[in-house]
């Protein structure tokens, strides 16, 4: 076969460079979504630890406030009694 005119050679060769670029163009963007998409993950990553460390603070002032109602709870019971006998020594009016 006989090779026709060198003309199809310089469209050739720019429409393999316009395709180099776009190529290039697209590698840029995934890296660039890939990055972002690093970054979010980093991001996400930090906001779960702290939510496990407020979790944790809060358990440990959950303890905290069930320990001093027991508390609470024990001193009623007492002030409940000694009224109580205050009440059964007084004379009966």
């Amino acid at each position: 076969m006989r090779r026709r005119s060198g003309k199809r050679r310089p469209r050739r060769s720019s429409t393999i460079a316009a395709a180099v670029t776009e190529q290039g163009a697209a590698t840029q963007e995934i890296a660039r979504s890939v990055e972002m998409a690093a970054r979010r993950t980093a991001d996400t990553a930090a906001e779960v630890e702290r939510v496990g460390e407020s979790t944790a603070a809060t358990r440990t002032n959950a303890a905290m406030v069930t320990s001093v109602a027991g508390d609470l709870g024990a001193a009623a019971a007492r002030v409940r009694d000694q009224v109580e006998t205050l009440l059964q020594a007084l004379p009966a009016a």
